[in-house]
């Protein structure tokens, strides 16, 4: 059973890269509720999950020990400095303020998770 549970796991990132690109041909240029852009967003971000994790195999496969995936200070700072930068002076629209906000929450959890 784990083992099924399992082999369906791995299965997503083969699927949801298609999806995404599916989702983003279908919203291209098009007025759309924030329901379906939130829906959107969430497919292209597992897209990116899955092309990270195609990257892991392959380093992992080619790479002796560990691969240590590191998330220093200074990425955080640089992220929130451009977020400042941007969004505050009102020079960004509210998606790109978006992008450096979600940006930001995904360098601090990974920072908290090592």
């Amino acid at each position: 059973m784990a083992a099924k549970i399992s082999s369906y796991l791995i299965w997503w990132t083969a699927y949801v890269p298609v999806l995404a690109v599916a989702a983003l041909v279908l919203t291209w240029g098009r007025e759309l509720s924030p329901s379906i852009v939130a829906l959107t967003a969430v497919l292209l971000a597992a897209a990116v999950l899955a092309a990270v994790h195609h990257a892991e195999v392959v380093a992992m496969i080619w790479l002796p020990g560990p691969l240590l995936l590191g998330f220093g200070a200074t990425q955080m700072a640089l992220t929130v400095v451009v977020g400042t930068l941007t969004v505050v002076p009102g020079r960004a629209t509210v998606r790109q303020g978006g992008v450096h906000l979600a940006l930001l929450a995904a360098f601090l959890s990974l920072a908290a998770s090592q």
